[in-house]
């Protein structure tokens, strides 16, 4: 047998091996088509477990007082900030930035002898910054507040509210 008879009887059995192959898995593939019938729902499985309490409703802001934000009035300065919504019920935490963390309201610079609280009516806070001493005190400056605002059916038992991470914790708040 003479080479180029050999090179072309492999070339026809190559070429027949790949062409049933085709043929296979074209036949394999046009058999499987989907049962488009649906039978009667199965019953009710198991209710699975709660997941973790949100923060729906649960809101949080950044208030941010300029030297020129400040009024005052008497031995007081003060700021409010109205981009909030608040209702009768809602419970309120509103921290200072102390530099290094923030800290709640009221709070009390004994070095200085001056204490910062808030007070708040329907969708409004007020920030007040006083002399402990009933003594005029300077501008307050620049400073930035959080305000959180947690309805009271949002309300959880044995969270520590003086610190504000742990409030961010629990709430599920993405706030700086």
């Amino acid at each position: 047998m003479s080479r180029h008879f050999k090179i072309e009887k492999m070339k026809t059995r190559i070429i027949t091996s790949v062409s049933i192959s085709i043929l296979l898995t074209i036949l394999l593939c046009a058999g499987c088509t989907k049962d488009t019938l649906v039978g009667p729902a199965g019953p009710t499985g198991p209710t699975g477990a709660t997941g973790p309490t949100g923060n729906a409703n649960v809101e949080e802001y950044d208030f941010i007082v300029t030297n020129t934000d400040w009024l005052q009035s008497g031995n007081t300065w003060y700021a409010t900030y109205s981009s909030v919504t608040i209702n009768k019920t809602d419970a309120v935490l509103v921290y200072l930035n102390t530099g290094a963390s923030y800290t709640q309201l009221p709070y009390i610079n004994v070095t200085n002898s001056i204490q910062t609280y808030f007070s708040n009516t329907l969708n409004t806070i007020t920030v007040n910054v006083n002399s402990i001493n009933n003594t005029s005190i300077p501008n307050p400056g620049n400073e930035t507040f959080k305000i959180v605002v947690i309805p009271s059916t949002h309300r959880m038992a044995n969270v520590n509210t003086l610190n504000l991470e742990e409030v961010k914790t629990v709430y599920h708040l993405k706030g700086k």
